[in-house]
């Protein structure tokens, strides 16, 4: 499992040439000298689309670098590109924030803009669209990971398409913002077929409605049925919605209609006036390229070309024309703050997250949040997923059974769960202790490879330069311990059952204990499987050959056994000299040591030696022979006491002095490209009715260095 880790948020609305998305008017940026308001058009925020090519549900990004932004694009009302009646003004200085692209509308002094802009000032229009057309893109296909301009993505169960090469076209007042659900992707411009395009594209606005509308009324199909089908409702569509889906719904079954078997073919018509038609038809596209060419004058030549290509009408080649003309010519607008407003989709997560979040004892801060919450705080599972189904506009099954399969259908129920089972295994992940992690090295890998831990050898001591000036060379030796990142993980699993039993449990409990899991395996494999082998001296390095624990290498011990190496004040002594005296190409490091590590059955032991400002010593014989000695303890606060269950498996008897890795190292713990945390994606079970989700962790534990530990047998 190499994939990273995605989410998934509400989805635009679709057009036939360009996509819409909901953006945000922020009120408190008004401006009332200059008729402006400043607005946020797109973020690099993942959203679920509709693809009309495919009929399927994908995942869509748009990749802020890759927007082409003009000086300046139309602000319309609903959506009408296609009469400059319908143009309120312009929204300029498109820029890049961040991962944002922000902008500032401006209203035109005519009455219908003043109206409007009336509005927006007084807080009654508050939703706006941003149209945009998509020119390039790279597909992933579901489970599929790749890298795409320098980003890693990977594609959840749906396809995930990354927009590399897009512009934003519009921005539009609109009365009712976009439905939160999946709305239809349409292929615009991702090189859609010539006949398809077409065949729309050539008839006039009156003339598609009406013939169309015709041919829908023997349709087989209804148009409320057609919506059900791909998760959308008649009644939760705004009227520019209605329109722009009623279209696609015409065109889909007028497709249908040319594949469904015909009747006999009646007599064919003279070749003469088969001849005269085609004849007709040319010449009417001469006059369209014609005319689109001579009123293009001026405008870029690419989208002069576009317009012919993708077959426009010359009225909206001419609303188009004028936008861009304009956009060339407006200065730019300063560009303040800005901040993101979630729809009601995002709402209801984020509530539903911070419940569940809470019940689970995850620490949340922001009261706004717990506010928000107040009313799921006592939610259960079914609960939750009738709300979920009502922010969406679904009608929720009475039937147990078919409210899970509807409300896992949903974009906002699934999203809440893993967002809060996420947030609980990262929560219990940072509550769990690790010995380990408080003296080992911490090392960032990009991928599971090896890698060196290249040490450079140490130089000697200087020499005294002589009266020549000369100096001479020293030399630099090189020493490299592997250390690699791996794989671990688990499966968590709410199925149908869990669901009817409506077991909030497994979000409040099970998750803390899986992070606290993915941290304890940590020490499981560094006291496991590294500092057991050998029975605790340790896998052999690279270096030199020798076990990790050796007394026997020439730059020093960092091991010694015998009856007098129990813990003492003597023997922990003798510890910290052999750590002191552990050199490098022959030359003292004077390495100072940080912590002791040892097992329970030496706790007591070690807390006394280090707390302890007094050591009694009892000495044979009466006082008046006994030997006068300091009851300094000298170990006072000079150490960090490290308890370790788990070395009690290795030895009950053995104890390690350890440096700080900044002094020395001695274990590395490798993290995949700097995620120390585990990751969480959705990964719905193919066998079982219910969600899904992998929680896994890439880390790695390896032994770079014996110079910064020392271990002690502790008896014989």
């Amino acid at each position: 499992m190499t994939e990273l880790h995605h989410t998934t948020r509400a989805a635009p609305d679709q057009r036939r040439d360009l996509t819409a998305r909901a953006i945000h008017v922020r009120a408190a940026t008004v401006d009332e000298a200059q008729r402006s308001v400043e607005v946020i058009l797109a973020t690099e925020t993942p959203a679920v689309v509709l693809d009309s090519r495919t009929w399927s549900v994908i995942d869509e990004v748009l990749r802020v670098d890759g927007a082409d932004l003009p000086a300046q694009i139309p602000l319309l009302a609903d959506h009408d590109r296609y009469s400059i009646e319908s143009v309120r003004g312009s929204i300029r200085d498109l820029k890049r924030v961040g991962d944002t692209i922000t902008g500032r509308a401006f209203f035109a002094a005519d009455d219908d803009s003043l109206r409007a802009w009336a509005k927006v000032k007084d807080g009654h229009l508050t939703d706006v669209s941003a149209g945009y057309g998509v020119r390039e893109f790279v597909d992933l296909a579901p489970g599929e990971t790749r890298s795409v301009g320098g980003k890693a993505y990977t594609a959840g169960q749906r396809t995930l398409r990354i927009s590399t090469k897009w512009t934003p076209r519009e921005g539009s007042l609109v009365p009712i913002g976009a439905d939160p659900a999946a709305k239809i992707r349409e292929a615009g411009e991702l090189a859609p077929s010539t006949a398809s395009v077409t065949s729309v594209a050539s008839l006039s606005d009156s003339t598609h409605r009406s013939e169309l509308a015709a041919m829908t009324k023997d349709s087989a199909m209804k148009f409320d049925a057609w919506l059900a089908a791909r998760g959308l409702a008649l009644d939760s569509l705004s009227p520019a919605q209605r329109t722009a889906l009623t279209a696609d719904f015409d065109a889909e079954q007028t497709r249908a209609a040319a594949l469904a078997p015909k009747p006999a073919a009646a007599p064919a018509a003279p070749v003469a006036d088969s001849e005269s038609a085609r004849a007709a038809g040319i010449a009417q596209e001469r006059d369209r390229v014609k005319a689109i060419r001579a009123n293009g004058d001026g405008v870029d030549s690419a989208i002069v070309e576009r317009a012919i290509t993708d077959g426009w009408d010359v009225s909206r080649a001419n609303a188009e024309f004028l936008a861009h003309i304009r956009a060339a010519r407006q200065p730019a607008a300063k560009v303040e703050a800005v901040q993101i407003v979630a729809d009601a989709a995002d709402k209801f997560v984020r509530a539903a997250e911070t419940a569940l979040a809470l019940r689970a004892g995850v620490k949340i801060i922001d009261p706004k949040l717990i506010s928000e919450a107040a009313t799921l705080r006592g939610a259960g599972m079914q609960d939750l997923a009738r709300a979920a189904c009502s922010v969406h506009g679904l009608d929720a099954p009475m039937a147990i059974g078919d409210l899970f399969k509807r409300a896992i259908s949903t974009y906002s129920f699934p999203t809440a769960l893993g967002n809060v089972l996420n947030r609980s295994i990262q929560q219990g992940y940072q509550d769990a202790a690790s010995t380990l992690l408080q003296f080992a090295q911490r090392k960032e890998v990009k991928d599971f490879r090896q890698n060196k831990n290249i040490r450079m050898g140490r130089f000697g001591r200087p020499e005294r330069v002589g009266r020549g000036g000369e100096i001479i060379h020293g030399t630099v030796g090189e020493e490299a311990e592997n250390f690699q990142a791996l794989t671990y993980g688990q499966r968590f699993t709410i199925s149908r059952e869990d669901f009817i039993n409506d077991d909030l449990g497994l979000f409040t409990e099970v998750p803390m204990r899986l992070g606290s899991s993915m941290k304890m395996n940590i020490d499981d494999v560094g006291y496991k499987d590294v500092l057991s082998i050998a029975t605790g001296l340790g896998p052999n390095m690279l270096s030199d050959g020798a076990a990790l624990f050796s007394a026997a290498r020439t730059d020093g011990a960092n091991y010694f056994s015998g009856a007098t190496t129990a813990l003492s004040s003597a023997s922990l002594s003798a510890a910290k000299q052999l750590l002191r005296k552990i050199k490098q190409s022959g030359r003292e490091i004077n390495i100072t040591p940080t912590f002791i590590l040892v097992p329970p059955e030496l706790e007591q032991t070690a807390q006394e030696l280090v707390n302890s400002t007094q050591i009694i010593i009892s000495e044979a014989g009466s006082s008046t022979n006994a030997t006068t000695r300091g009851n300094t303890n000298v170990h006072f606060n000079s150490l960090q006491v490290l308890v370790e269950p788990r070395l009690s498996a290795i030895s009950a008897t053995a104890w390690y002095v350890i440096a700080s890795n900044l002094m020395a190292q001695s274990l590395a713990v490798s993290f995949l490209q700097g995620q120390d945390a585990p990751t969480v994606e959705r990964r719905d079970p193919a066998d079982v009715l219910g969600m899904g989700w992998f929680a896994y962790h890439d880390v790695g534990i390896d032994p770079i260095d014996w110079r910064g530990i020392v271990r002690s047998k502790g008896a014989a």
